[in-house]
């Protein structure tokens, strides 16, 4: 306890700027960082110019910043030893403790991203965190309330124990400290402030009810919908000075809420998006090929900017890194081990950054008197019907879009969102995706063509074709004789024969931006989802759960059929699979 006193004095008398010196050291290139540390850094010494301006609303609180590093410091290693926060957890904990509100010095930051490979110590970075709201926190003075979730109780758990486990050791060498709080497994109480802190997972329905002071989401890439992030915000509202973290490693699944947060922190990085309260902190490698070179490691592993200290974690990383190689696969290293958004599959239809290449604003785009191609296809009496539009633009450019229908069979929207976990509200109220009219709640064919019809219409389309798989069109078909449309339709069967060529010429026409597409979010969904199954050199889409939803994208490359002009009939993709 001697020691732990001395380092306490010591780091009170301690003037130095741990944020400004490593956000100084990253952008003076003394420490490799990926495109995102770079920018966060340059927006924390930004804005301490912008501190000087009464425009401006915060201001960085060093003596706080330092105060929060040592009281986490107090707080043993997993091994019991003293700790000592790396630099980069020093630059963390600075900002989210040390950038407050003029007048108030409320916390600054409301939200925090923070991301970084795994063993890199997130855990104990969420703990000390918590630490610091539980013990040490003036606003509010009294009834503060600390949640550590996850999807998973287990998960949650993680963090909750490493604070748990570390105040019994401080309360073993601290009588005041052993008087104030009381220890539990699935609780701590301060009973100083009439705080406390527990785990929760996302299946708790009560989050909002416990209106927290601060929050963790742990490993937030496993949550397929919004709700405890929704519950936990709705909770914190009353909160003057409360702060939502989701501390976590990248996911294999990018149609997940974490996804989307993460594109958002990026905007935001960038100056695209205004968000002056959130604090976003992402170590990554800034392109898969940057794993081939172990000085880019750092960028997505802060803690081997202290080779000496982490050699062995290094050590560790080069076996795993030329295991996987061996095997040919690297997409599950990327993300666990570098922290990149990589789909799961090595069989996925496209990535993410290769679908976005070719994704231009809707606004830039008329249609109106264009040469269209619709492809149809129907669903089995639940799942989404899609119908998927090729526009033919003045400069031979095709626009693919697509619209879905939502069945509600024997359940309404929410439980289906529920169950499928896809926010269709968010879908429907961007036009996007219409619920089915019908009593039953099975897709109304009906409806799906008066859509089309009006569609049509409205942009007064020249129709070129109208494509469809045989499986329940017959009606469809019945519909487009009774409206004696001169449209040529034709029967596109989902099997190899007729699927391999649309696939492939779609996929390298979208590589080459010759198809181009808006930001429709069902149709990303669908992409993110499609697999490739292969039958010689025949292929197919495929999907690898029953609840996840291709028919968007199989509706355009059932159009693209007919569409594709001077299309090579090959079944190479452009790249590597």
């Amino acid at each position: 306890m001697f020691q732990k006193m001395k380092k306490m004095i010591h780091l009170l008398n301690n003037e130095t700027n741990y944020a400004e010196l490593y956000a100084n050291q990253i952008l003076n290139g003394e420490i490799e960082a990926s495109e995102m540390i770079k920018l966060a850094c340059r927006r924390h010494i930004d804005d301490l110019e912008r501190s000087k301006s009464d425009d401006f609303k915060y201001y960085f609180n060093n003596k706080m910043a330092n105060k929060a590093i040592k009281n986490i410091e107090l707080l043993p290693a997993e091994d019991g030893s003293d700790l000592e926060l790396a630099l980069f957890q020093k630059w963390i904990v600075a900002s989210i403790e040390g950038w407050r509100t003029k007048g108030t010095d409320y916390k600054r930051f409301r939200k925090a991203y923070i991301s970084m490979a795994r063993k890199n110590g997130k855990t104990f970075l969420a703990a000390g965190l918590g630490m610091i709201t539980l013990l040490t926190e003036k606003h509010p003075a009294m009834g503060r309330r600390v949640l550590f979730t996850a999807n998973e109780l287990k998960q949650a758990k993680i963090s909750y124990e490493m604070l748990r486990v570390g105040l019994n050791k401080l309360t073993e060498q601290s009588k005041s400290l052993r008087k104030r709080l009381k220890i539990q497994e699935q609780f701590i109480k301060d009973t100083k402030s009439n705080s406390f802190a527990k785990a929760m997972s996302s299946v708790a329905k009560n989050a909002e009810g416990y209106n927290p002071t601060f929050a963790i989401i742990d490993e937030y890439h496993e949550s397929k919908s919004r709700a405890m992030y929704n519950s936990i915000s709705k909770g914190m509202g009353q909160q003057k000075n409360g702060l939502l973290a989701i501390i976590s490693t990248a996911g294999e699944n990018l149609n997940v809420p974490m996804f989307e947060e993460y594109e958002m922190c990026k905007s935001i990085l960038r100056k695209e998006l205004d968000a002056d309260r959130y604090f976003i902190a992402i170590y990554e490698l800034d392109a898969a090929a940057e794993i081939q070179d172990e000085k880019n490691w750092v960028k997505a592993n802060p803690l081997l900017s202290d080779e000496i200290k982490f050699g062995q974690m290094k050590e560790n990383m080069r076996e795993e890194y030329e295991t996987e190689k061996m095997r040919g696969s690297l997409y599950s290293l990327l993300t666990k081990n570098f922290n990149m958004w990589i789909q799961s599959s090595e069989n996925a239809y496209m990535t993410i950054s290769d679908w976005r290449n070719s994704q231009v604003e809707k606004n830039d785009i008329n249609i109106s008197g264009t040469k269209t191609w619709i492809g149809l296809d129907l669903s089995r009496t639940n799942d989404l019907s899609s119908v998927g539009w090729i526009h033919e633009l003045e400069d031979g450019t095709k626009y693919i879009d697509s619209h879905s229908f939502i069945a509600t069979y024997n359940e309404d929207i929410q439980s289906k969102s529920d169950r499928e976990k896809i926010d269709y509200q968010r879908l429907i109220d961007n036009n996007l995706a219409t619920v089915t009219d019908s009593i039953s709640g099975i897709i109304s064919k009906e409806q799906v063509m008066r859509y089309i019809f009006e569609y049509v219409e409205l942009h007064n389309l020249d129709v070129q074709g109208f494509c469809y798989d045989a499986y329940s069109a017959t009606e469809c078909l019945s519909i487009i004789e009774r409206k004696n449309l001169n449209w040529d339709v034709f029967d596109v069967k989902q099997d190899y024969r007729n699927m391999t060529v649309p696939i492939v010429a779609l996929r390298n026409d979208l590589l080459e931006r010759k198809v181009l597409h808006n930001e429709n979010k069902l149709l990303e969904i669908a992409v993110n989802n499609a697999i490739i199954t292969k039958n010689d050199d025949m292929l197919k889409i495929n999907k690898k759960k029953n609840r996840n939803k291709i028919d968007p994208i199989i509706s355009v490359i059932i159009a693209y059929k007919l569409a594709m002009i001077e299309v090579e009939e090959t079944t190479q993709f452009y790249g590597v699979f």
